[in-house]
């Protein structure tokens, strides 16, 4: 658990590192040219009525920018470009009707299934990014594919994926029928 923590922070320092040295700099010049008049901007939605969404789309060489309105809500999502992931690796701590619940527990809330079938999340939550290789026990890929700013302040967007073929589902579990009533 300590290195998977520590190789997760180093994931962070370089994204820190490379948003100082890349995206800051083609953010602040892609603000200039919207000042100017010189970016393109794509608008979905209707932003002249605040009780309908929409959403505005910037883009640079190395980051997109999506500002969204929802709600009286404003969202900034910025997507960047260009950066590793790290791969962890977690043995297997849980027995297995508990892991089983876990990993039926993330996937029917947070989690989904990619084309080859296995699972995969996107977050901005740190718990979730550190319980997804405990649940999912083997080898992960550990991305961080950008920043979502609201309210509530600036968030990391962990994106993971289950490498190992150990699990790999067709679909998402379901809820037992006396659940889901």
């Amino acid at each position: 658990m300590h290195k998977i923590a520590k190789r997760m922070l180093r994931l962070l320092k370089r994204a820190r590192e490379r948003w100082l040295s890349t995206y800051k700099p083609e953010l602040e010049e892609l603000i200039n040219e919207l000042g100017s008049g010189g970016a393109r901007v794509i608008i979905s939605g209707d932003p002249f009525d605040s009780n309908k969404p929409f959403v505005v789309h910037l883009y640079a060489e190395k980051l997109a920018v999506a500002i969204s309105r929802v709600r009286n809500s404003v969202m900034v999502n910025i997507t960047l470009a260009g950066l590793e992931g790290v791969h962890v690796i977690t043995l297997k701590l849980i027995n297995d009707e508990v892991l089983r619940a876990s990993q039926c527990g993330l996937m029917l809330t947070d989690g989904s299934i990619d084309k080859d079938g296995y699972p995969i999340m996107n977050t901005n939550r740190l718990w979730q990014a550190v319980i997804f290789p405990l649940t999912f026990p083997g080898k992960v890929h550990v991305y961080i594919n950008g920043l979502s700013v609201n309210d509530g302040g600036v968030s990391v967007v962990w994106q993971l994926r289950l490498l190992t073929t150990g699990v790999c589902l067709r679909a998402r579990p379901r809820l037992p029928r006396m659940l889901s009533n």
